[in-house]
């Protein structure tokens, strides 16, 4: 049996495209036709999304066209993949709900409407998470998603096994993760920290903010084994709406020895930016949840 697979790109940079493409394992499955790329606009010539066993949704949701696109390709599939940490929770655009949408198109065109001209489909008023708009199979998160979770989800796939994401956080696969319990007495900005920071420490253990505790494993701590701290992109653990109330938690245990509080905070420049980088529409704060998703379509159309 061939598995025939369609990839929907909505706002996106092909980063998610390009994790699935260069994966030997992937190209592997393609070569003794076992997986099949039915559609993609970007690896394949193909018109239109034709019926398919598997669909792969990547990219923010943005505009209103960008649901009806899902809405339509949804029809066509047996299964939905939310692939990245963009369509799982919003991603890096999630960030934009904090703005009112005039002032980013006025920041990046200046005075130019390209909606209102017709040259670009006008924004909706937040970004949304797949699963706001259709049901959702599998969520599959990352910026890019990380070779060992694909590779997981691709044998679901092949062989029918239920696919399932890690249970635990970045710091149980992380390396310098180790048994020191000393809590941290000075709290250090992340960028100029970077500057001397031990890279064969934990970054939370030398007062630099970690992701970590707070963000799903299955990159095998990807960024801390190579001396960056964890930006959080694989998103929170199961059974948690919240990453920014998660880290926020466990920064409570590391620098609860530090007084007044507001050090903590001067540490943190962007603390939104930070706690929040690609899951701010997925959280508990509900700037999409204002409106409903017909309402995002109508205003955006």
């Amino acid at each position: 049996m061939v598995i025939s697979i369609g990839i929907v790109s909505l706002a996106y940079c092909a980063g998610c495209e390009v994790a699935l493409a260069s994966m030997e394992r992937f190209c592997n499955l393609i070569a003794d036709g076992v997986v099949r790329i039915a559609y993609s606009t970007l690896l394949v010539d193909s018109e239109k999304l034709e019926n398919v066993d598997v669909l792969f949704v990547t990219g923010s949701i943005r505009t209103g066209e960008d649901i009806i696109a899902v809405k339509e390709a949804s029809r066509k599939a047996s299964k939905i993949v939310a692939f990245g940490s963009c369509t799982c929770f919003g991603g890096i655009p999630g960030l934009g709900n904090m703005i009112r949408r005039e002032e980013i198109v006025g920041g990046v065109f200046g005075s130019v409407q390209p909606s209102e001209s017709g040259l670009l489909p006008k924004l909706a008023k937040f970004v949304i998470p797949l699963q706001s708009v259709v049901d959702v199979n599998y969520m599959v998160p990352g910026c890019p998603p990380p070779e060992p979770v694909i590779e997981a989800l691709l044998e679901s796939l092949v062989h029918g096994r239920e696919f399932t994401l890690p249970s635990v956080s970045i710091c149980n696969e992380c390396p310098l993760n180790r048994d020191d319990k000393k809590p941290v007495k000075e709290p250090r900005r992340r960028l100029l920290a970077l500057n001397d920071v031990d890279v064969d420490t934990c970054f939370l253990k030398q007062g630099v903010l970690c992701m970590g505790p707070a963000t799903l494993a299955g990159c095998r701590a990807l960024c801390p084994s190579r001396g960056a701290p964890c930006i959080g992109c694989m998103g929170p653990l199961p059974n948690s709406r919240d990453q920014a109330a998660d880290m926020i938690d466990a920064l409570s245990g590391v620098f609860y020895m530090i007084e007044p509080l507001e050090r903590i905070l001067e540490a943190v420049l962007d603390p939104v930016g930070l706690l929040s980088m690609f899951t701010l529409p997925y959280s508990t704060i509900p700037y999409h949840r204002r409106v409903g998703v017909e309402e995002v379509k109508r205003d955006a159309n």
